[in-house]
């Protein structure tokens, strides 16, 4: 016996077919003319799975599973018959051995337990094949699990080989469905446009919760604004906003059914006298006591709701902000500059159209004062633009901007102005803008403005 373990290779992570040879297995050689019945595997093989609380697995096993065919060491007299069984006394043995602690796995079968090598054959014609129809072994919570299989008996005038055991070792994990929230969400309104109201007396935010896997039955949240937690957000942040008091929530719960992933929440904002009067205010939003699902919170579990009231001025940077969605051009997207859509369009008098989609590597040159028109063909909330130069030395050092959403009705934005040489950068709207139609122009900078690529940001 000891020599037996002597040979075993002990896996840990994943179904690993743990094989032993069939002709050194006894402690005493024995004679050429005996014929052996045994099971071989030279590679290993791996399963791993993950399942929901409702037993539901994530991540599935092959079933049924094929491990390998029977064997004999001379050729089989006659049709041979082999039984192969599980063998739970074994695993106590294996544990002791390789210093492990693996549970039996319980709910599994062979699903052909009698198997046949044929006249004059050494290997039977179909695996063994493992049956899972039973999943309750994998659910026990234990991880790591074990299905030992043997050779039970042989015909035929075989002698079974001591060591013709393979051990099949299983990863089992408990998937808990987690629900991660937001870390803030930002609202803006410039008082000085009319209708600016509407941007801010009711927000909602979107994608406030996200569930880690689709939920197998209705999940629900709680909701509560707790104005305790705007001293720790400007503490940690170096900002000085004040909490609306006045500020609730459409609803006090967010529930997911069994096709969301996402879940949103709406705010009505309260009295705006003071925000029109240049205030901005922090609403921190609890989310708690998940239910359903044995769903888990994980992380932060407040949502930041900002609500800031701006000027017209547009935001110059370089920092490239993941939090940026950005905005397909749309196939009907046109885009001309001083009235010409190949107007200064470089070396190939390419089409600015391509040029601002970056396409074909193309670029086009602008002087100080051209006019840039883009209508894209339909509205969106515009946020942000990134501009690509050739470099610092063929860039604005300025932007005037003008945007509509309907080409009649225009708004102009305070002209921005920086001191850096930057040939990529982003110019960020103060809030989101419903735009279909741009009006660009480069007040300073470069006598020659060379645009290889311009993208745009939505809400």
């Amino acid at each position: 016996m000891k020599k037996f373990w002597k040979y075993i290779f002990a896996g840990v992570t994943s179904v690993m077919l743990m094989p032993f040879a069939a002709c050194n297995d006894d402690d005493t050689v024995d004679p050429y003319d005996i014929n052996y019945a045994y099971v071989y595997q030279p590679n290993s093989t791996f399963a791993r799975v993950e399942y929901k609380a409702n037993g539901e697995f994530i991540i599935d096993i092959t079933d049924p599973l094929k491990v390998m065919p029977v064997r004999s060491t001379k050729p089989a007299n006659g049709n041979v018959k082999i039984e192969v069984a599980i063998d739970p006394s074994l695993v106590d043995e294996y544990n002791e051995a390789n210093k492990t602690s693996y549970k039996l796995l319980e709910g599994a079968e062979i699903l052909n337990p009698q198997m046949i090598i044929a006249d004059g054959e050494y290997v039977s014609a179909d695996s063994i094949t493992v049956g899972f129809t039973d999943h309750s072994g994998f659910l026990t919570g234990e991880t790591d699990l074990i299905l030992p299989i043997v050779i039970r008996s042989a015909g035929g005038g075989m002698t079974i080989s001591k060591s013709s055991r393979i051990f099949l070792t299983f990863n089992s994990t408990y998937n808990p469905l987690v629900i991660s929230t937001k870390p803030e969400a930002k609202f803006a309104a410039c008082p000085s446009i009319d209708g600016w109201e509407q941007n801010i007396q009711s927000v909602t935010v979107d994608n406030a919760i996200t569930a880690s896997y689709t939920p197998f039955e209705p999940i629900t949240v709680d909701l509560r604004i707790d104005g305790s937690k705007v001293n720790e957000y400007n503490t940690a942040n170096g900002t000085s906003y004040e909490f609306k008091t006045d500020a609730r929530l459409a609803s006090n719960k967010i529930t997911l059914g069994t096709e969301d992933l996402n879940g949103s929440f709406t705010i009505n904002s309260g009295s705006l006298t003071d925000f029109a009067n240049g205030k901005s205010y922090l609403i921190p939003v609890v989310v708690e006591n998940p239910q359903g699902c044995r769903a888990e919170l994980t992380g932060n579990t407040v949502v930041y709701v900002l609500l800031r009231s701006t000027g017209p001025e547009l935001i110059f940077s370089t920092t490239a902000d993941n939090s940026r969605i950005e905005f397909a051009l749309p196939a009907e997207t046109t885009c001309t500059v001083n009235g010409s859509p190949t107007y200064n369009g470089g070396w190939n008098n390419a089409s600015w159209v391509d040029i601002i989609n970056s396409n074909n590597s193309s670029y086009g040159y602008m002087s100080r004062n051209d006019v840039m028109e883009i209508n894209f063909g339909k509205t969106f909330n515009l946020t942000s633009i990134y501009f690509n130069c050739w470099s610092g030395s063929y860039a604005p050092r300025s932007i005037a901007l003008q945007t509509s959403a309907n080409g009649t009705d225009w708004f102009e934005w305070e002209t921005t102005a920086w001191t850096t040489a930057a040939g990529q950068f982003y110019i960020d709207l103060p809030f989101a803008y419903t735009t279909q139609y741009i009006k660009l122009q480069f007040p300073t900078g470069a006598s020659s403005i060379d645009i290889e690529g311009l993208r745009f940001y939505e809400q």
